[in-house]
C-alpha cells in the first residue's frame, strides 16, 4: 500500500514538460527524429516567480533571469526545391525534452519564416519540415537571420546569413566530420593493439593529439566569441582530458583517476547561463555524473549530490538551480534502487527546500516535503533504529529491543496489501531458516483492526514476533521511527541496533544477514 508520496510532492514542484525525445549532449544530425503529430506544446516563456531577495543576499551575487531582453526576431529557413506537405514547426529543447514552440509562416517557395515580437529564449531549436527532415538552429541574442540548404547533404550545403551562432554551429559540424574518420581509425587500431607495446603507445599518443586538436578548436571558438551561445554549448559538452595518474608500481591508479575525472567533469559548464538548460547538455551531463560516474552507493551518491547541487546553487541561474535540485531529489527518492538513497533526499530537502531557496513551490507543498524529510531522517541508513513496543495477538507487550539476537529484521506490513501477502510466506520461510542462528524477525502490522491482524498472522503461520499498535493509551509511534513509503517495508538492525539495510525484498535478506554474521 502506498503512503502519502514524497515523490509525488517533488514532481508537482518541478516544472517538466512531457518527455518526447532525448538528444545528444552536443549537436548532431544523427539519431534525431520527431513525431510531429503528437509532440507536446509548452509555452516559451513559462511564468516563473522571481527568486526571493534572501536567496540573492545569501549567495553573494544576484540571480540572473531566464527572460532575455526583448529582441527583434525574424528568421527564415529554406530547403531548396522542397515544399513541406504539412507546413513547418519550430521545436524547442528543455533538458532531455522537446516541445512544440510554434508553426512557421510558409512562403510560396517553401521558406519557413518565424517571427516574434519578444524573441525566443536562447537555446537549441529544430526547424522540422517532416518527422525525419529538420534543420538545427541556435537562437541567441541575434534572431534576425536566414539559413538555406538542400534536402540531401543538408549540413554540408548549409548557408547562413546574419547569425554567427549558426555559422559556428555548421562550421563545427564540418570540422567534426573531417576529424571523426581519424578518430575512428585510431580507436579501431587501439582495439587490436596490445597495451604496453610501442605500437599501442604511438596510437594512444596520436589519439591524444586528435583530442587536443578538437579541444583547441572549441577553446578558440569560446575565446573569440565568449558571449555567443554555441561556443558555450560546445565547451559545456566536452569531457575532461586527464592523463591517468599512476601508482608507485607504474600502474594506473583507477580510484584516483575516477576522482580526478569527476572533479573536473563540470569544467567549462557555465551554471549561470540558463540557456544551457534549453539544450540537452545539462541533462545528459547531470545524468552521466550521478548515474555512471558515481558509484551507486548512498554515501558516494551523497557526495556527488552535494557537489553538483552546490555548483547549481552558486552558479547564478534560478532555472538551472531548480532543475538540478529537483532532478536529483526525484532520482533518489525513498524507493530508488540505491539502498539508503533517502540520505540524499533528506540532505537536499533540508538544505534547499527552504522558504528562502525553493521559490518554485508553494508554502503548503514545502511544508509537506519538509515534514516528510523529518519523518525519514530518524530511520536513515546508518542511524540507530529506535525501539518499538506494542501488543502481540495475545495482548502481550513485546519490544523490538527485547529480541535477543545480533541481527533483527523489522517487517512492516498491512493486511490488505497484495505485496504484503506475497512477501509474508517468504518472510516466514526466511525466519524458519535463520531462527536460532543469530536472527530474529519483528513484524509490525500497520492496520488498526484487531481481527484482521490476528487472522493475517494465523493465515500465514507467522511464528516470529508480531505486534499491532492497538492498545488504548499506548502508542508506539512506529511509523515515526521507521519511515514507511510503500508496504511491505523491511529494515535490518545490527547488534547495536544500527540500521544496516532497508527497503529490501525478502529474497535479499539472506545475503545481508550472511554478511553481517560472517557466515558463508
Amino acid at each position: 500500500m502506498r503512503q502519502y508520496s514524497l515523490f509525488f510532492l517533488l514532481l508537482t514542484s518541478l516544472f517538466l514538460a512531457m518527455a518526447c525525445n532525448e538528444a545528444g549532449s552536443a549537436p548532431s544530425q544523427e539519431g534525431v527524429s520527431f513525431d510531429l503529430d503528437s509532440i507536446p506544446e509548452l509555452p516559451v516563456f513559462e511564468s516563473m516567480q522571481d527568486p526571493p531577495k534572501s536567496f540573492n543576499y545569501m549567495r553573494g551575487k544576484p540571480f540572473t533571469t531566464i527572460r532575455q531582453d526583448p529582441v527583434e526576431c525574424n528568421f527564415s529557413v529554406k530547403i531548396k526545391d522542397y515544399m513541406p506537405p504539412n507546413g513547418c514547426k519550430l521545436i524547442g529543447t528543455y533538458a532531455e525534452q522537446t516541445f512544440l514552440v510554434t508553426n512557421a509562416e510558409m512562403q510560396d517557395d517553401g521558406t519557413a519564416v518565424f517571427k516574434s515580437d519578444s524573441g525566443y529564449v536562447g537555446g537549441l531549436y529544430y526547424v522540422a519540415f517532416s518527422d525525419q527532415l529538420f534543420v538545427q538552429v541556435i537562437l541567441g541574442k541575434d534572431q534576425v537571420f536566414s539559413m538555406e540548404t538542400t534536402e540531401k547533404n543538408s549540413v554540408d550545403n548549409m548557408k547562413v546569413k546574419g547569425s554567427m551562432d549558426n555559422q559556428l554551429l555548421y562550421e563545427a559540424f564540418a570540422f567534426d566530420k573531417k576529424l571523426n574518420p581519424e578518430f575512428n581509425k585510431i580507436n579501431k587500431a587501439l582495439d587490436t593493439l596490445e597495451r604496453g607495446t610501442a605500437a599501442y603507445d604511438a596510437a594512444k599518443a596520436e589519439q591524444s593529439n586528435l583530442v587536443a586538436k578538437r579541444m583547441s578548436y572549441i577553446r578558440n571558438l569560446y575565446d573569440k566569441h565568449p558571449d555567443l551561445l554555441f561556443p558555450k554549448f560546445k565547451l559545456a559538452g566536452q569531457n575532461p582530458t586527464i592523463e591517468p595518474p599512476r601508482d608507485l608500481r607504474g600502474e594506473i591508479d583507477n580510484a584516483l583517476y575516477a576522482y580526478m575525472y569527476r572533479s573536473k567533469f563540470w569544467d567549462g559548464f557555465d551554471f549561470g547561463d540558463g540557456r544551457l538548460l534549453r539544450t540537452p547538455v545539462l541533462h545528459n551531463k547531470l545524468k552521466r555524473f550521478m548515474k555512471d560516474l558515481t558509484p551507486q552507493v548512498a554515501d558516494s551518491v551523497l557526495v556527488s549530490a552535494k557537489f553538483i547541487c552546490d555548483k547549481a546553487y552558486r552558479g547564478g541561474d534560478p532555472e538551472i538551480f531548480k532543475h538540478v535540485i529537483n532532478w536529483v531529489a526525484v532520482q533518489y527518492d525513498a524507493k530508488a534502487p540505491v539502498m539508503g538513497a533517502e540520505k540524499v533526499l533528506v540532505h537536499i530537502i533540508q538544505n534547499y527546500f527552504t522558504d528562502s531557496l525553493a521559490y518554485w513551490t508553494t508554502t503548503d507543498e514545502l511544508e509537506k516535503i519538509q515534514d516528510k524529510a523529518i519523518e525519514m531522517e530518524l530511520s536513515l541508513l546508518g542511524k540507530i533504529g529506535q525501539d518499538v513496543e506494542a501488543t502481540d495477538p495475545d495482548g502481550n507487550m513485546k519490544s523490538l529491543y527485547g529480541l535477543q539476537a545480533p541481527v533483527k529484521v523489522v517487517f512492516i506490513y498491512t493486511t490488505d496489501c497484495e505485496h504484503c501477502k506475497e512477501a509474508s510466506p517468504e518472510m516466514q520461510k526466511f525466519y524458519q531458516e535463520w531462527k536460532g542462528k543469530g536472527v530474529e524477525v519483528f513484524g509490525i502490522c500497520s492496520g488498526r483492526d484487531e481481527n484482521d491482524f490476528k487472522n493475517f498472522v494465523k493465515r500465514y503461520g507467522f511464528t516470529f514476533t508480531n505486534v499491532q499498535d492497538r492498545t488504548p493509551g499506548i502508542d508506539s509511534n512506529y511509523y515515526l521511527k521507521y519511515h514507511i513509503d510503500i508496504t511491505p517495508e523491511i529494515y535490518v538492525l545490527d547488534k547495536d541496533h544500527k540500521i544496516i539495510a532497508k527497503n529490501l525484498k525478502p529474497f535479499q535478506l539472506t545475503d545481508i544477514v550472511k554478511k553481517e554474521l560472517g557466515v558463508e
